[in-house]
């Protein structure tokens, strides 16, 4: 299940260098969009996909995130966006522009289903393409930013520590099995999912293309990079 891809507007979809697309995501209402997300990540439709072992202790997993993610969207609505809410809209955002508009598998944010471990908590966004590449992502917020900066760190981050692998597990689940033998080889890509401001299209792609952190990204792999109007 995805936000419904009538509460935002997708502003940029466009190729900007070989293997490298930028999507840039405007909400239409951020108050209905929050609704809208918190409606995604409270359904558990996606458990059915699991073995019925399985399903129970999913549920128990899946219930105690959407649980907290309830109580800071309603504290999120009412004042100004926090940090939590913040990332979850841009998590969110992300992910279900990619799936809806790419037609690439739903895969629900990790914060549900994985099996967190103290300091090391992986990516958090997946999904799989039509080549069954499961896509890695990171998404980022920071008031008032641009944060590509953040979430491209990070992934580069997680790549020398192979978090992508040791994500792989977590996955097993989902029924993808020649995917995930893909990303044991290194057949891969990545998604960075973070906020933006009023900064122009043009200037936005600029920055990108001028940054250290996304100079160093494998560009031989398939980066969407997605920015998120959260302001």
């Amino acid at each position: 299940m995805t936000v419904d891809p009538n509460s935002y507007n997708i502003k940029i979809d466009k190729i900007i260098e070989p293997n490298v697309r930028l999507i840039r995501v405007q909400p239409n209402d951020l108050k209905i969009t929050l609704g809208y997300i918190l409606t995604t990540l409270s359904s558990m439709c996606w458990i059915s996909q699991m073995s019925d072992v399985l399903k129970q202790s999913y549920q128990v997993r899946a219930q105690g995130t959407i649980d907290r993610l309830k109580n800071d969207f309603t504290n999120g609505t009412d004042s100004e966006i926090i940090s939590n809410t913040g990332e979850y809209i841009v998590s969110e955002l992300t992910r279900s522009s990619i799936v809806n508009g790419l037609n690439y598998m739903d895969i629900p944010l990790g914060e549900l289903f994985k099996q967190k471990a103290s300091g090391n908590p992986g990516f958090d966004i997946f999904t799989v393409n039509t080549n069954e590449q499961i896509l890695f992502g990171e998404a980022k917020y920071v008031a008032n930013s641009n944060a590509y900066n953040n979430a491209i760190k990070q992934i580069n981050r997680f790549i020398e520590e192979k978090r992508d692998l040791t994500d792989l597990p977590d996955l097993v689940q989902f029924d993808i099995a020649n995917a995930i033998s893909n990303a044991s080889k290194g057949n891969r890509g990545f998604i960075a999912g973070f906020s933006s401001t009023t900064i122009s299209d043009a200037n936005l792609e600029q920055n990108i293309k001028d940054n250290d952190a996304y100079k160093a990204l494998p560009k031989d792999k398939e980066i969407i990079c997605v920015a998120v109007d959260v302001r």
